[in-house]
C-alpha cells in the first residue's frame, strides 16, 4: 500500500507545478476487448505443447486531472478502477483417455495510475499517449482440464495467478465536444499494451503482454 501511495504522489505532484495552466477535472467510463498475447513461455519450449491467447472483455471507471499548456499541449493523470478478463489455453496435453487442453479464464481487478501527454490538433480533435502502472486488487482466475471426450476437471483454486503490479503503455485519439455550460464530453478510442505475466501451475502461459482496445467516455468540468 505504501508503494501505491508513493506512486500516486509521484504521478500527480508534477501537475501542481503548472498552477498557471488551464485545469480540468473529469470522470470517465471505458469498455473494450482484451486480447492475451503469448510470445514465448515455458509452454512454447515444449514441442508437444502450444499456448494460445484468447479474446475477452474489460471495463473500468475513474477520475482524471488534465492540465492544458499553451492551448496545444496537455498533461493528464488520475486513477481508474479496471476489470480485465484474461483467457488463454494450453493445447497438446496427452492422457490415457486421449488429448486434452488446459483452459484459463477470469477477471483481474486492478487500479491504473497513468501519466499521459497529448496535443490538441484543433479545437476538438486531440491525440497522445503515455505510461501507467497497474496494481492488482483482486483476482478470480480459474483453470480446468478439458478432455477429448468432453469431460472436465477443475484445477486447484489459485492455480492461475498474475503479477501484483505491472506497467502498460497506451495510445489514444479523441474528439471533445461541449455538452452544456462548463462541461465537455470526450469520445476517445484507446490502445493499451500491458505487460502482465500469468502463470498456470508451472506454466508461464502469458509472456508478458496483452492488448486492450477500448473506448473512453469522459466528462470534463
Amino acid at each position: 500500500m505504501n508503494r501505491l501511495i508513493q506512486t500516486s504522489l509521484l504521478l500527480v505532484f508534477p501537475f501542481f507545478l503548472f498552477a498557471q495552466s488551464k485545469f480540468d477535472f473529469g470522470i470517465h467510463l471505458n469498455g473494450g476487448i482484451n486480447r492475451t498475447i503469448i510470445l514465448e513461455s515455458e509452454v512454447s519450449q515444449m514441442p508437444s505443447f502450444e499456448g494460445k491467447g484468447q479474446l475477452s472483455t474489460g471495463f473500468g471507471a475513474g477520475i482524471q486531472f488534465k492540465f492544458t499548456l499553451k492551448d496545444k499541449i496537455f498533461l493528464r493523470s488520475g486513477v481508474t478502477y479496471q476489470i480485465n478478463e484474461f483467457r488463454s489455453k494450453i493445447e497438446g496435453l496427452q492422457f490415457a483417455t486421449g488429448a486434452a487442453i488446459i483452459e484459463t479464464k477470469g477477471p483481474v481487478h486492478h487500479l491504473v495510475l497513468p501519466l499521459e501527454a497529448g496535443i490538441n490538433f484543433h479545437s476538438k480533435l486531440y491525440g497522445g499517449g503515455g505510461l501507467a502502472w497497474n496494481f492488482k486488487l483482486d483476482e478470480q482466475s480459474s483453470s480446468k482440464i478439458i478432455h477429448e471426450n468432453g469431460t472436465e476437471n477443475d484445477l486447484a483454486t489459485g492455480s492461475a495467478t498474475s503479477q501484483k503490479s505491472w506497467p502498460s503503455v497506451q495510445v489514444f485519439v479523441g474528439w471533445e465536444n461541449p455538452i452544456f455550460k462548463e462541461a465537455k464530453l470526450n469520445i476517445e478510442p484507446v490502445f493499451i499494451f500491458g505487460f502482465n505475466k500469468i502463470q498456470v501451475n508451472t506454466f508461464d502461459i502469458s509472456s508478458p503482454m496483452y492488448l486492450f482496445l477500448g473506448l473512453n467516455l469522459r466528462v470534463l468540468i
